[in-house]
C-alpha cells in the first residue's frame, strides 16, 4: 500500500502524517520511504552531471530537498557531481527514492505519547445514538476504549468529542423559554436526580456554553442538585448587561415556580457580575451564590472605561467593535481575547451595571468567591480579594474567599477541578444546613458560610 503525505524528521526518527498513517497498517516485512516520489532522482542527477557538473551533489539535491536533508544524505561527499561515478550517484539516489526500514528497526511510542491507538471494544456492539453496549444494558463506552483509529490523531480527538457530546445529551435536556421581552432562551437542564435537595442556576461567561459545565452538573446531580442555565439567546438583538440580568432573573423566577427547593447560583466570570445584579434586582429568595473568576475593579477605572465606551459609541456607533476598550484590556489587564459581543454599546451597558453594583449595598446572601492564583487572563486574585473585602468589611454577606494556588484561568477545565466541585458542594450543603437550623456548619475544618478570613486552598 502506498501512502503519499507529508513527513517530518524528528529528534527520535520520523513523524508527521505519513508516519502516523503508516503505523496503523499491518507491517510484516519492511517499509520503504521515497523522499521524492514524483521524481526519478537518479535520472535527475545524471542530467545535472552534464549540465551543472561544477556544483556539488549536495547543492544539486538542495534544489529538491531541504538543504540539511540533502547534506545528511550525501554525508562527507562534497565532490563536484561531474567527478562522481554513476554507481555512487545511483547509491545516493537510492537513499532518496528507496529508504528501506525493516520491521525489526521500527520503534513505536508508548501509550502516553501515542497519536493513534488501535484496538478496543468492537463498535459493531455499540449503539451510535447512545453509546450503549448491545450486549450489556446500561453499560456505555466512549473515547479511546473503542476500536476506532483514524489516520491521524485529530480523527480520534473529534470522535472522543462526539462521544462525550452524545453521552452528555442523554442527561442534559434542552428547553426553550420565552423571556418577558419575548426573547427566546435556549436553556440546558440536568435533572437526573431522584431526591433533589436544591436547584443550581449557572450563569456562564461570555466565551462559555453550558456544555462547559457538564462535569460539574453531573457531580451536582449525583449529590442531589438539579442544574439549569441559559445556553444561548435565540435572538439577533444586541446583548446588553441589562438584558442578561433580566433573562437570568426570568429563569430564576421559573425555577422558583417549578421547584419548591432551595435555590443556589453559580456565576462564572462575566456571569458573576450578572449573578450579583440578578440577586439585587429580584425578590426571588436565593440561598447562596458562588462567584468564580469574579472581582471588584477600581471605581475610577470603571468610570474611565465607561467614558471611552461612550465616546466610541458616539463616534463609531453602538454596534461597532470596541477596539479602544479592547486595546486597554490587553495593555493593562492582560486580555488577549476579544469578545464577540464586545461592541461599544455592550461595554457602556456593562460598565453602567458594574458601577451600579459598586455603589449598591443591599446584598445579604452567603457568598463563596473562587479564584486562581496563576490566572493569566485577568489580574486575579487581586480583584477577587477586593470583592471579598468589599462584602466582608461592610457586613453585606457571609463571605468566603478560596484561592487555588496551582490553577490557572480555566478553573473548571483543570485536571484537578474536582476539588473545586467538592468545595462548591460543601458550601451549598452547609448553607442548606444553615438555612434549616440557623447555625453555621463546618466541613473538614473550614467554615464556609461565616468566614472571618481568607481560606487558601
Amino acid at each position: 500500500e502506498n501512502i503519499h503525505d507529508d513527513m517530518l524528521f524528528t529528534h527520535f526518527g520520523i513523524g508527521g502524517p505519513a508516519a502516523y498513517r503508516a503505523t496503523v497498517r499491518d507491517i510484516t516485512d519492511k517499509i520503504t520511504i521515497n523522499l521524492c516520489p514524483d521524481i526519478d532522482i537518479y535520472e535527475y542527477l545524471r542530467v545535472a552531471k552534464t549540465r551543472d557538473g561544477k556544483k556539488t551533489i549536495a547543492t544539486i539535491l538542495a534544489q529538491k530537498l531541504p538543504a540539511r536533508v540533502a547534506k545528511w544524505i550525501c554525508g562527507d561527499n562534497d565532490s563536484r557531481i561531474a567527478d562522481l561515478r554513476d554507481n555512487i550517484i545511483k547509491d545516493i539516489a537510492n537513499r532518496i527514492n528507496k529508504i528501506e526500514i525493516p520491521v525489526a528497526d521500527i520503534k513505536y511510542h508508548n501509550l502516553e505519547s501515542a497519536e493513534v491507538v488501535r484496538g478496543g471494544v468492537d463498535t459493531a456492539d455499540i449503539s451510535s445514538k447512545t453509546m450503549e453496549s448491545g450486549l450489556c444494558s446500561g453499560l456505555y463506552f466512549a473515547g479511546e476504549v473503542l476500536d476506532i483509529a483514524g489516520d491521524l490523531g485529530g480523527f480520534n480527538l473529534s470522535h472522543i468529542q462526539i462521544n462525550g457530546n452524545i453521552i452528555s445529551i442523554m442527561y442534559m435536556k434542552n428547553k426553550v423559554f420565552t423571556a418577558r421581552d419575548n426573547t427566546r432562551l435556549m436553556c440546558a437542564i440536568w435533572d437526573n436526580v431522584k431526591n433533589p435537595i436544591g436547584v443550581v442556576q449557572i450563569i456562564h461567561g461570555i466565551f462559555d456554553c453550558m456544555a462547559t459545565y457538564d462535569k460539574l452538573a453531573h457531580f451536582l446531580n449525583k449529590n442531589g442538585y438539579i442544574v439549569i442555565g441559559i445556553d444561548s439567546v435565540l435572538s439577533r438583538a444586541p446583548q446588553t448587561f441589562e438584558r442578561a440580568t433580566m433573562h437570568a432573573g426570568d429563569i430564576l423566577e421559573y425555577v422558583r415556580n417549578k421547584y419548591v427547593l432551595p435555590i443556589f447560583i453559580i456565576g462564572y466570570g462575566y456571569g458573576g457580575f450578572v449573578a450579583q445584579s440578578v440577586i439585587r434586582n429580584t425578590d426571588t429568595p436565593t440561598n447562596a451564590v458562588c462567584l468564580i473568576k469574579s472581582g471588584k475593579h477600581y471605581r475610577w477605572a470603571l468610570r474611565f472605561a465607561r467614558t471611552i465606551a461612550r465616546i466610541g459609541a458616539r463616534t463609531f456607533g453602538e454596534n461597532a467593535p470596541a477596539k479602544l476598550i479592547n486595546f486597554f484590556r490587553r495593555r493593562h489587564c492582560g486580555h488577549t481575547q476579544i469578545s464577540p459581543i464586545g461592541t461599544y454599546g455592550f461595554y457602556v451597558s456593562l460598565l453602567d451595571g458594574l458601577i451600579k453594583l459598586d455603589t449598591e449595598s443591599n446584598f445579604e446572601h452567603p457568598i463563596l468567591i473562587i479564584s486562581a492564583q496563576n490566572d493569566y487572563d485577568i489580574p486575579n486574585p487581586r480583584l477577587s480579594r477586593a470583592l471579598y473585602n468589599a462584602y466582608h468589611e461592610n457586613d453585606l454577606a457571609n463571605t468566603t474567599l478560596m484561592i487555588y494556588p496551582d490553577m490557572q484561568n480555566k478553573l473548571l477545565l483543570e485536571m484537578n477541578c474536582g476539588s473545586i466541585g467538592g468545595d462548591i458542594l460543601s458550601f451549598f450543603n452547609d448553607t442548606n444546613l444553615l438555612h434549616q437550623s440557623d447555625t453555621s456548619a463546618n466541613t473538614n475544618g473550614t467554615i464556609f458560610c461565616k468566614s472571618d478570613g481568607v481560606n487558601i486552598i
